[in-house]
C-alpha cells in the first residue's frame, strides 16, 4: 500500500470516527419512551425506494463491460478484494480487482472501490494532501455547483502512485491502476456509476421499517424550503441513519434526496450540545491542520450562539445546549444556501 494512501486512508477513518462520536448513535438523541410512542406510527421512510449496500462490488458491471471501459485485456474473472490498497481475495471485501495483461514480467491490475453515502470525508482528506505536499497541488479537481468534471464527477484527485479518487453526489470511489492507466480507471468508475440505480442506500432491508423517530428531524426543514435550494426532490424528505442519507425508519437524520445520488442531510442533537460543539472545534482545528480543510465560516448572523464548519465540510449551528449539523457538500448546495437553511431550522430546534 502507498504511504500516500495509507496516510489519506487514515486521515478519512479518523474524519469518519470522529463524526460518528460526535453525535452519538441514531438512539441516543431521544428518550426510549418517544421511541416506544413511535412505533404504533407508520414510518415514512417505507415508501422510499432504496439499494441496499451489502452488495459484491464486482457485480455492477460485466466482465466485458470492465473489458470495454479499461481498453486493456482483463484476462481473468474479477476478484472480490478487502480493499484498493488491500488487494486479498475475501468474500465480504469492500472492492474488486481486475487482472490485466502483464507487462513484461510484472503483473498488473486494477483495483476498485465504490462507497455509497460518502459524507465528504474522503474529498477533504484527498484535497488536504494537495495542500499539504507541493508535489500533489495539481492533482485535485473540483467541479462547482451544477458543471461536472467529464461530465459525470463532482470531485476527481489523482495522487502519484496510481491512486484516484472521485466523487459523484454520495457516491464515492476509490481505485489504483499501474501507471498510465488512470484515465481507463476513471472510466471503469464511470462505467459502474452507470449502473447504480439513482435511489438512496439502506445497510439492511429492514432499516426503513423500524419505528420512526421522535421528534421527526424532517420536521426542521420543509420540503418546499428545500426544493427553493436543492430544485425538484424525487423522493419526499425521509428519515436516515445519524449523519447519512441511509434510508432508516428511525434514524435521527432526515435526508433531502436531490438525484444524482446526491443529498442534504440534517442532523438535530438535542442535548449535551454545547459540550459536544466546544470538544468538536478543537477536533475539527486539528484534523483540519492536517486535510487543509476549513476550519471556520465567517462570523454570521442568526438565532443560533456559534456557527463552526467542521474537517468534513459540514455546518455545525449551536442554539442553547441544542447543536444542528448540516451536511451539504454532497447535495449541490451552495454555503450561502445552507446557510439560509440552517436560520429556518434553527427556528424550530
Amino acid at each position: 500500500m502507498p504511504l500516500r494512501a495509507h496516510r489519506v486512508a487514515t486521515i478519512v477513518a479518523g474524519i469518519a470516527v470522529l463524526s460518528a462520536a460526535k453525535c452519538g448513535g441514531d438512539s441516543a438523541a431521544t428518550p426510549s419512551a418517544d421511541n416506544a410512542k413511535a412505533s404504533s406510527q407508520p414510518t415514512r421512510a417505507a415508501q422510499v425506494p432504496s439499494q441496499s449496500t451489502q452488495r459484491d462490488p464486482c457485480s455492477w458491471i460485466t466482465r466485458a463491460e470492465a473489458q470495454k471501459a479499461l481498453g486493456d485485456s482483463v484476462i481473468a474473472e474479477p476478484v472480490r478484494v478487502r480493499s484498493t490498497e488491500t488487494v486479498v481475495p475475501q468474500s465480504n471485501g469492500g472492492a474488486c480487482q481486475y487482472q490485466l495483461r502483464p507487462q513484461g514480467s510484472m503483473a498488473q491490475s486494477v483495483a476498485i472501490e465504490l462507497t455509497p453515502d460518502e459524507s465528504g470525508a474522503m474529498q477533504t482528506a484527498f484535497a488536504g494532501m494537495g495542500n499539504v505536499e507541493a508535489e500533489l497541488k495539481s492533482g485535485t479537481k473540483e467541479a462547482k455547483r451544477d458543471t461536472l468534471i467529464d461530465g459525470r464527477w463532482d470531485f476527481v484527485s489523482q495522487i502519484p502512485g496510481g491512486l484516484t479518487a472521485a466523487r459523484a453526489g454520495r457516491i464515492a470511489v476509490q481505485f489504483v491502476t499501474p501507471i498510465g492507466h488512470d484515465k481507463a480507471g476513471l472510466a471503469l468508475a464511470g462505467a459502474m456509476l452507470d449502473h447504480i440505480p439513482d435511489t438512496p442506500f439502506t445497510n439492511d432491508p429492514a432499516d426503513p421499517t423500524t419505528p420512526p423517530h421522535v421528534p421527526d428531524p424532517c420536521a426542521l426543514v420543509t420540503r418546499a424550503e428545500a426544493e427553493k435550494v436543492l430544485g425538484k426532490l424525487p423522493i419526499a424528505p425521509y428519515q436516515a441513519s445519524k449523519n447519512s442519507a441511509l434510508v432508516f425508519g428511525s434514524g435521527a437524520s432526515c435526508a433531502y434526496y436531490s438525484g444524482k445520488h446526491r443529498a442534504l442531510v440534517i442532523t438535530p442533537m438535542l442535548r449535551h450540545g454545547a459540550e459536544f460543539f466546544k470538544m468538536m472545534g478543537g477536533v475539527n482545528a486539528l484534523v483540519s491542520a492536517k486535510t487543509g480543510g476549513t476550519q471556520a465560516p465567517d462570523t454570521l448572523e442568526g438565532k443560533w450562539d456559534a456557527l463552526s464548519i467542521g474537517a468534513d465540510g459540514a455546518l455545525h449551528a449551536l442554539k442553547g445546549d441544542k447543536m444542528l449539523t448540516v451536511q451539504y457538500k454532497t447535495s449541490g448546495a451552495t454555503f450561502e444556501e445552507t446557510v439560509e437553511l440552517i436560520r429556518a431550522a434553527v427556528e424550530r430546534l
